[in-house]
C-alpha cells in the first residue's frame, strides 16, 4: 500500500500490485468511506467501489475500479522513486482480499484464464 506525495490535490492511498505478464506495476486508488458521502454510495451501488477493510485503518475503504500504469507526469509507476510515492505498508493482502480485488477489477474468477471453456 503505498501513499502519494502531498500535492495540489492532496495525497491519495494505492493498493500497487505488479503484472508479471506487462513487466509493469499497476496502482488501485483507495477512498475512505467515513463519512455517509451519497456520491460515494451511489458508486458502491452502481458497482464502481468495492467496500474492503483494510488493517491500517480504522474504517472501511473503497476500491476504485480504475487501474493506473503511470505517474502523474506519464512515466511507468517506479515504487522507488520518493517523487511520487510513499511507503504505507509493505504487507501482502490476504489470499481471499486479493481475489476479492482482482474479480472486481476484472470480472473474472481468482484463478480463471482468458481462454474460453467449451461444454461438451
Amino acid at each position: 500500500m503505498y501513499n502519494t506525495t502531498e500535492n495540489d490535490n492532496g495525497c491519495h492511498y494505492y493498493i500497487v500490485f505488479y503484472d508479471r505478464k506487462k513487466l509493469e506495476y499497476h496502482a488501485v486508488q483507495l477512498t475512505h468511506l467515513y463519512i455517509k458521502d451519497r456520491n460515494r454510495f451511489k458508486q458502491v451501488k452502481n458497482g464502481k467501489i468495492l467496500i474492503q477493510k483494510f488493517k491500517e485503518f480504522e474504517v472501511p475503504s473503497g476500491v476504485k475500479k480504475e487501474v493506473y500504469t503511470k505517474n502523474t507526469d506519464g512515466t511507468k509507476i517506479d515504487l522507488k522513486n520518493k517523487k511520487f510515492v510513499v511507503s504505507v505498508s509493505k504487507r501482502k493482502l490476504s489470499g481471499k482480499q486479493t481475489c476479492q480485488i482482482k474479480t472486481f477489477l476484472d470480472k473474472r474468477k481468482c484463478g480463471q484464464s482468458n481462454r474460453p471453456t467449451f461444454k461438451k
